[in-house]
């Protein structure tokens, strides 16, 4: 089976603050950069962020046969984003109507909720990488999530603290 890279960063001038994403998609020959900033967010949003406008941009090149003749492989620097993956967190929250075990709302259950819909089907799986240790394209998804933070046009996180 053929494999898409997908390599993810957010960030947040303050948390909550100014915040963006990047990610970058290798995908046969191509390189895909996507990035954006956000007002009134927060790092972990733009890290589910950056994967779920990932997923949904290959959702967008309206290839049938892409997403199912390949495997998506995930690589963030996030642990929040890899153990709920991997550790099943996100099934868990799901059973339990997306509480904590405090029964308290998890935190950005909407982005939890768009992003389990979005990889349901896929065969997909999440690779933690450490952060700012020379992994090319991480630091490069790194300097873009930056730069998106600098430019005029910095959307609204509507969903920032939504229950």
């Amino acid at each position: 089976m053929k494999t898409i890279k997908i390599y993810t960063d957010g960030s947040c001038s303050k948390n909550p603050g100014r915040g963006s994403y990047a990610a970058i998609i290798l995908l046969k020959e191509n390189k895909i950069e996507l990035s954006d900033a956000y007002e009134f967010t927060t790092n972990n949003r733009m890290e589910l962020m950056a994967i779920i406008k990932s997923i949904e941009h290959l959702y967008l090149l309206n290839d049938n046969d892409l997403l199912k003749k390949h495997c998506i492989k995930i690589y963030s620097d996030s642990k929040y984003i890899t153990n709920a993956i991997n550790l099943k967190w996100l099934e868990k929250w799901k059973v339990n109507c997306w509480l904590k075990s405090d029964q308290k709302y998890i935190l950005n259950k909407d982005l939890w909720m768009k992003l389990d819909i979005l990889i349901s089907d896929l065969n997909i799986n999440f690779n933690w990488i450490k952060g700012h240790n020379d992994d090319k394209y991480n630091e490069i998804c790194d300097s873009l999530a930056r730069k998106a933070l600098k430019n005029e046009k910095i959307l609204c996180d509507v969903g920032y603290n939504t229950k």
